[in-house]
């Protein structure tokens, strides 16, 4: 008999632990996605409302209900339509905000390039034009037309004599096109 109860004891606890196991699992599983939304039919139709509309002489307590909830289904519907525009309008300014920050990151950006160019520049006119020239041929040509730009009219013409023929009219160039 001693065998007994501890093979149904197990048995029980066996059981009990599946149940605990399963209860959590359940209790771990990602929630349903919610259903579509389901279009609520209206409460009173249009050709009720009609009808009602028609209707000559007095109205009794019903007639005069389904004309109320026509005009809260009918004000409930601009509602819905108001909504759904802020929530367009919402959306648009949202996008209109991201692409002002990217703007607004690019123009600090710019202007953080600029000054330092401006500083370059500052210390490439204090140079002599054979000693500028290896350090302008190893920039990139937009490099070279933003410190041109920050320099007076003696050091730009150092930039460009210190320059390659070829080079100094490709960046000639690039800045006369330039917008």
């Amino acid at each position: 008999m001693g065998v007994v109860k501890w093979v149904v004891f197990s048995l029980g606890i066996f059981l009990f632990s599946i149940a605990v196991v399963f209860s959590v699992m359940l209790m771990l599983q990602d929630p349903k996605p919610p259903e579509k939304e389901i279009k609520k039919k209206p409460v009173v139709t249009k050709a009720e409302i009609q009808k009602v509309k028609n209707k000559k002489g007095e109205l009794s307590k019903e007639e005069k209900m389904v004309l109320k909830i026509a005009d809260l289904q009918a004000a409930l519907e601009e509602k819905s339509k108001l909504v759904d525009s802020l929530t367009i309008a919402a959306s648009k300014t949202e996008k209109l905000e991201k692409e002002l920050q990217k703007i607004t990151q690019a123009k600090t950006s710019t202007k953080s390039r600029e000054s330092r160019a401006k500083e370059m520049a500052k210390t490439l006119s204090s140079m002599k034009t054979k000693a500028m020239g290896p350090i302008l041929n190893k920039l990139d040509d937009d490099t070279v037309v933003l410190i041109y730009k920050q320099t007076g009219k003696t050091a730009r013409k150092n930039i460009l004599l210190a320059l390659s023929e070829a080079r100094a009219a490709k960046i000639t160039k690039k800045i006369i096109n330039e917008k």
